[in-house]
């Protein structure tokens, strides 16, 4: 992936993420919060962002309500207050009826001195002294229905509660979800988006250095040996041209056994070449890669080009060793087509 595709993936990356952000600020009222103005600000600008990428934004996020469940909630709230106004209603009316029932009482007292009736008997008929309402047995009837009526609103307002809180809870939860995964996408950005820095190199990327460089360790010790081989074989080559004028005198067939030992060579030479600068080519591939990964994102696919490092360190000493096998066999060949030849030369 060339710098301009990354470039044009990043922007699209950080216009998503602005747009995201604001439009969830709009919608719950939050776009004045510092937190909120200076990060979509320096996101814009692309400054401060190792400062912020040091940040939870999970933390730092304002906190978002909802009103969903509240106004049940509220008039729940309300029915309790009822609700405590009258459980004393009873006792005031009970003390009413029996002041009320006092003055009746003295009243009728002074007017019939001679008649002989009690308090409760008279709270009870009330004679004419007391109104029906203020009778004891009218009294005690509305205390049990105030009473009632206290136990219903008492249930009425626990309920209305308990539900307005349910669906406030619930609504809130979708808030925080939302906020969660807004703060992730910050996150996931701000994380990429920084600069690399020699104090963020991971583990992995000093562990994928150190494969590559004992790779290339092993490759150029191997290639010493392919070097050495390969003298050995150019020393061969006046010994060749020495038993190429002996060769006339040996016979065609001779010449035939060394000219095919010859030609083997040279296209099992040719091919191994071919195929070890193709290995090599590979090898330069991957360490041009890791240039190019090392210069715009090393944290972020370091892992993936462990992988790579490892297959191409394989391959290579594969190749190299099999090349190296070839040459030294080769060179046996040699060796004895030439033991061969002098010892017909000499007979």
């Amino acid at each position: 992936m060339s710098t301009m595709e990354i470039s044009t993936i990043k922007n699209s990356w950080k216009e998503s993420l602005l747009k995201k952000f604001s439009t969830w600020a709009t919608k719950h009222g939050v776009i004045e919060d510092p937190y909120v103005l200076s990060l979509i600000k320096d996101i814009s600008e692309d400054r401060n962002i190792s400062f912020w990428a040091n940040e939870d934004p999970a933390k730092l996020l304002p906190l978002v309500d909802t009103k969903e469940g509240q106004r049940i909630v509220d008039f729940g709230k309300f029915l309790t207050i009822i609700r405590n106004m009258l459980v004393f209603l009873p006792v005031a009316v009970t003390w009413k009826a029996v002041s009320d029932a006092t003055s009746g009482f003295a009243e009728f007292v002074s007017t019939n001195n001679a008649t002989p009736v009690n308090f409760l008997e008279f709270w009870q008929n009330g004679y004419g002294y007391l109104d029906k309402f203020w009778t004891i047995g009218s009294i005690a009837e509305f205390d049990f229905w105030i009473i009632i009526l206290v136990i219903v609103i008492s249930l009425l307002s626990n309920i209305m509660q308990n539900n307005g809180q349910k669906l406030h809870d619930a609504a809130f939860d979708l808030l925080e979800k939302e906020k969660i995964s807004l703060a992730i996408e910050i996150k996931k950005y701000l994380y990429n988006a920084k600069p690399v820095e020699s104090t963020s190199i991971t583990q992995d990327v000093i562990v994928s250095i150190e494969k590559l460089n004992q790779g290339i360790r092993e490759y150029n010790k191997i290639s010493q040996n392919i070097e050495t081989l390969s003298d050995d074989l150019i020393r061969v080559v006046p010994q060749l041209q020495n038993l190429q004028e002996s060769m006339n005198k040996i016979g065609i067939s001779n010449n035939n056994d060394l000219e095919k030992v010859l030609s083997s060579f040279t296209n099992q030479m040719y091919s191994s070449v071919t195929e070890l600068n193709s290995f090599v080519n590979q090898l330069n591939e991957s360490i041009t890669s890791v240039k190019n990964l090392l210069d715009s994102s090393l944290t972020s696919s370091v892992a993936n080009m462990t992988k790579d490092i490892e297959d191409s360190n394989n391959i290579i000493k594969k190749s190299a060793r099999q090349l190296e096998k070839e040459l030294r066999n080769l060179s046996k060949e040699i060796n004895s087509s030439l033991e061969k030849l002098k010892s017909q030369d000499e007979n």
